[in-house]
């Protein structure tokens, strides 16, 4: 008759010396070894794997950027083809001097610098998306990953608050401008007085 085994000892999730069985509590001689692993080994490797982000931490982070870095490159792309054509438009019709222009001696010296742009246009394109990507992916998985999100969180609550109350005092000043002043003469001094005050203590 095959005998069944109650007790076996070998590796389980990467961690070597592993009893398991319907039968390893009946065996007094690795209690301990087993009691060790489950109150000091198991919470360790719990504790060290929460560091590890996740599968969907990092398909998000890949997803996000690589959208974003796609979009990035489409708008710049679609932005070469029309200042080519206008700027060669504007030449042709003379907004851009040619023979009258002073430079002109110059200019023909260095006709060879216009095989610069095709580069310039290509590796600008590949440099801005790869850029706009890999910060783009920083920030998302900073703000997926556990550990750092509560940071990126205050970090951000503190740029927005100020961003509002930029937008706010803009808009503020706009209205107040256009209310109590005209030009530089105050059309109710009493009003433009009390503001600037407030203004002056906001600045503070």
């Amino acid at each position: 008759n095959p005998t069944r085994a109650t007790c076996i000892i070998g590796e389980s999730d990467e961690s070597l010396y592993q009893f398991q069985g319907p039968g390893c509590k009946s065996y007094p001689q690795i209690n301990n070894t087993m009691n060790y692993y489950e109150t000091e080994v198991l919470p360790a490797q719990i504790s060290i794997m929460k560091f590890f982000p996740e599968k969907w931490m990092l398909i998000m982070t890949a997803v996000v950027s690589i959208v974003t870095g796609s979009l990035v490159a489409i708008i710049t792309a679609s932005a070469y083809i029309p200042s080519a054509i206008h700027t060669v438009l504007k030449f042709r019709c003379g907004v851009i001097p040619s023979l009258k222009d002073p430079y002109f001696l110059k200019y023909r010296k260095n006709l060879v610098n216009q095989t610069y742009m095709i580069g310039a246009m290509f590796w600008g394109l590949i440099v801005t998306t790869a850029m706009v990507t890999i910060l783009v992916a920083i920030v998302v998985f900073l703000l997926v990953y556990p550990p750092t999100r509560r940071y990126v969180i205050g970090i951000a609550a503190q740029v927005l608050g100020i961003v509002v109350t930029i937008l706010l005092r803009t808009v503020l000043c706009m209205f107040f401008l256009k209310t109590a002043y005209a030009g530089f003469y105050r059309k109710m001094p009493a009003f433009a007085n009390a503001f600037m005050f407030c203004i002056e203590c906001w600045n503070m």
